[in-house]
């Protein structure tokens, strides 16, 4: 399940990194609530790319920590589907982890 849901977030960042591609003045527009710069430590996380394998790792991480079920992993993932199709706003390298993070620890 995991590993599944970290390919479809792969495939909404490398949607929303072609999306920047097209639109460069997209990241200005970004909530600061979901800018790596004011989170340091994921600032400091951020530096690697966003990988599938990357991604696998933080969703595991964050998993095992708290214990989810299986079914909690699809509803954050429907969290953040709804997220972006009523906001707007797109993966990108510099906010899934934020993103990913407020879905999974809030």
């Amino acid at each position: 399940m995991i590993f599944c849901v970290s390919i479809v977030m792969h495939d909404r960042i490398e949607e929303g990194e072609r999306a920047l591609q097209d639109d460069p003045g997209m990241s200005e527009r970004l909530p600061d609530n979901f800018d790596m710069k004011s989170k340091p430590l994921l600032a400091q996380l951020g530096t690697a790319d966003a990988t599938e394998d990357t991604i696998f790792q933080a969703i595991k991480s964050i998993y095992s920590i708290a214990e989810f079920s299986a079914e909690c992993l699809v509803i954050s993932l429907l969290y953040i589907e709804r997220l972006r199709s009523l906001t707007g706003l797109h993966l990108l390298m510099s906010n899934w982890q934020p993103i990913l993070g407020i879905r999974f620890l809030s």
